[in-house]
């Protein structure tokens, strides 16, 4: 596989960096490989901050790879944002990957940068 899936874990979440290229095949294996490694530490929220090379997957398969990495979420995984650092890729596959996944029951929300990811996934005590 042409990918490779770094873990830092933080207070409240797990923060996974994915590089490589921007395969379904790559795309299944990474989000199989989040799942374990929630499983294994126990956290349930997750920072995806993907930035994958290569031209925007198709529709077709964002859609079919968002439901079956759906399946599978829940209980593990509680929580997820997701930010896409290759500005190539289509806007219109993360809303499509958001909604599929939200309609699959699985709390995800896409943002434009890690930071603001940061903040809705542990927001400062108040």
């Amino acid at each position: 596989m042409s990918y490779e899936a770094s873990v830092e874990k933080k207070d409240r979440y797990l923060h996974v960096r994915v590089t490589g290229e921007n395969t379904p095949e790559n795309v299944r294996a990474y989000l199989c490989d989040i799942y374990r490694a929630c499983a294994e530490s126990g956290v349930s929220a997750v920072l995806v901050e993907e930035d994958l090379r290569g031209q925007a997957l198709d529709p077709v398969d964002v859609y079919r790879i968002i439901a079956e990495s759906s399946a599978q979420t829940a209980p593990i995984i509680q929580k997820i944002g997701y930010v896409d650092l290759n500005s190539e890729h289509s806007a219109a596959n993360t809303s499509l990957g958001e909604a599929v996944a939200r309609d699959h029951g699985v709390n995800v929300r896409a943002f434009s940068t890690v930071a603001a990811a940061e903040q809705w996934l542990a927001p400062p005590d108040g």
